[in-house]
């Protein structure tokens, strides 16, 4: 339990639980106690997700530390198979936490339909977030993937979990009407995209300490980026067979850094940054229908600025 509550609080943006407190004010709730534990809810929903992430993309650094897994193989030292106890023990640590979180939104002092209607959020967050990544992984190393068909699973995999459903979550429990519940949906859509492109964009133009995680994990895994579909769209042919053959080599430090030099050669990550601003654009535009508060207007646009302008 120890190591489980040091992961959780290790650090992060907490943007989830920032989009919980704004949704449930904009639907006209009130910070209290009760919001607060239900924004620990989320972000403990958050933790389930990166403790399985990390084992699926095979990560050994998560905030500046090493991923729950290679702690735990660590650990197991002296194990016949320290790694297989370190999987082990971080697809439990997941599951517990999930747990965590559904017992904490049955103890939530809100009315019970609304803490229905929240309960069903959280729900729907765990299966589109599962269907993102189970889409993540089978596009991985897939030439055939369509642009279309990777800005779906992003709006799965990020979209849906890291803005829409904090923020309908915060209003389910504020007694949302079906009109703001809507209108907080195409907002996240729009913001949540443009989240996971910023995050492409630093994975490929940052470095590991500067955004606490492995910089080249996607590559390694031949993930089908936005940025990696772009970059090929912009080359010719013998480029892309360059390409194709270092991601299969992606397991080489020398394989990474000669991809890195051919996408950066085609200005993708550009590309990738001026959509990310792009969806952003629209988020902003919807601010004047969705409050004509001064005060929750702000915000919203602070909460769509920090979304595309963050450095880690």
């Amino acid at each position: 339990m120890r190591d489980i509550t040091q992961f959780t609080t290790r650090g992060g943006k907490r943007i989830r639980g920032h989009a919980v407190l704004l949704g449930h004010v904009l639907a006209g709730g009130t910070i209290s106690r009760s919001i607060y534990d239900a924004t620990v809810a989320v972000e403990l929903i958050h933790a389930e997700a990166l403790l399985h992430d990390d084992i699926i993309d095979r990560d050994t650094i998560r905030r500046r530390k090493p991923t729950f897994h290679m702690l735990y193989a660590k650990y197991g030292k002296g194990r016949s198979n320290p790694a297989h106890y370190g999987l082990s023990q971080a697809i439990i640590a997941g599951d517990y936490v999930a747990g965590l979180a559904l017992e904490l939104v049955g103890e939530l002092r809100f009315p019970a339909e609304r803490k229905v209607v929240a309960q069903k959020i959280l729900t729907r967050i765990a299966l589109l977030t599962c269907v993102g990544e189970a889409q993540d992984i089978w596009f991985s190393h897939n030439p055939q993937v369509t642009r279309q068909k990777i800005i779906r699973m992003l709006r799965f995999k990020s979209g849906q979990y890291s803005i829409v459903a904090p923020l309908q979550f915060g209003a389910a429990l504020a007694g949302a009407k079906p009109k703001m519940m809507a209108q907080l949906s195409e907002f996240g859509e729009h913001l949540g995209l443009a989240f996971q492109l910023r995050d492409d964009w630093l994975n490929f133009t940052a470095s590991t300490q500067n955004i606490g995680k492995d910089a080249a994990s996607d590559l390694r895994e031949g993930k089908s980026t936005l940025l990696l579909y772009e970059a090929q769209r912009a080359m010719g042919v013998a480029q892309r067979k360059t390409l194709v053959r270092n991601l299969k080599k992606a397991q080489d430090p020398r394989a990474i850094a000669a991809i890195h030099r051919s996408i950066a050669a085609t200005n993708a990550q550009d590309k990738i940054l001026r959509l990310a601003f792009s969806e952003a654009e629209k988020t902003r535009a919807m601010i004047p229908q969705i409050t004509k508060n001064p005060v929750l207007a702000r915000a919203l646009e602070q909460l769509t600025q920090f979304v595309v302008e963050r450095t880690a």
